[in-house]
């Protein structure tokens, strides 16, 4: 699978190397809408750290998963 079909080199750009990105970066990523990337974090499927009432999306695990890799 290319980058250009799994948005990673969009994501490098975006991401600017950091380990975490916030809900808004990650929809857009993902094509979704924020309401659907907090349901897949509730539902375990987007792995997240929760900081006070923000939810942080874990970048290594995202990237794996947009590569079809086992988490």
């Amino acid at each position: 699978m290319s980058t250009s079909s799994t948005g990673l080199s969009h994501w490098e750009q975006k991401s600017g190397g950091s380990p975490i990105i916030s809900v808004d970066e990650t929809a857009k990523l993902l094509d979704l809408g924020r309401n659907q990337v907090y349901a897949a974090v509730k539902r375990g499927e987007i792995d997240a750290l929760r900081i006070g009432k923000r939810i942080l999306i874990l970048r290594a695990p995202l990237e794996r998963m947009l590569r079809g890799e086992a988490a």
